[in-house]
């Protein structure tokens, strides 16, 4: 258990929390913009960040991927230690962006830690 715990605090970029609070210490809030990765590609969103950019709105292709994920199972053991390590990011976020949290973070840890992994 703790060699898990161990190895998933090596993976800064999975630490949501520490990431928002240096960003935060630093730069002025009215330079941040937040965007969920499940958002990016919606145009309204891209009309959002260019608006935020202050450029003009650009036009994406939503259903072009590039270097798309694999799936892989995960067993049921190693998924439970990942569901406990990052259980408290999650509920940061949740309670950091509450409405603003997409509906795909309801999913299992199963799902979104194996996404994480691809």
């Amino acid at each position: 258990g703790d060699v898990y715990k161990r190895q998933l605090r090596r993976l800064e970029r999975a630490d949501y929390r520490r990431t928002i609070k240096e960003l935060e210490a630093t730069v002025p809030a009215d330079l941040i913009k937040y965007i969920f990765f499940e958002r990016l590609f919606e145009p309204e969103t891209m009309i959002e960040i260019c608006s935020f950019l202050g450029i003009d709105p650009i036009e994406t292709d939503a259903q072009s991927r590039s270097n798309p994920g694999r799936s892989a199972d995960m067993p049921e053991e190693i998924r439970i230690k990942f569901e406990r390590a990052f259980a408290p990011q999650y509920s940061y976020i949740r309670k950091r962006f509450q409405e603003n949290v997409p509906n795909s973070w309801a999913q299992t840890a199963k799902s979104r830690v194996a996404t994480f992994l691809r």
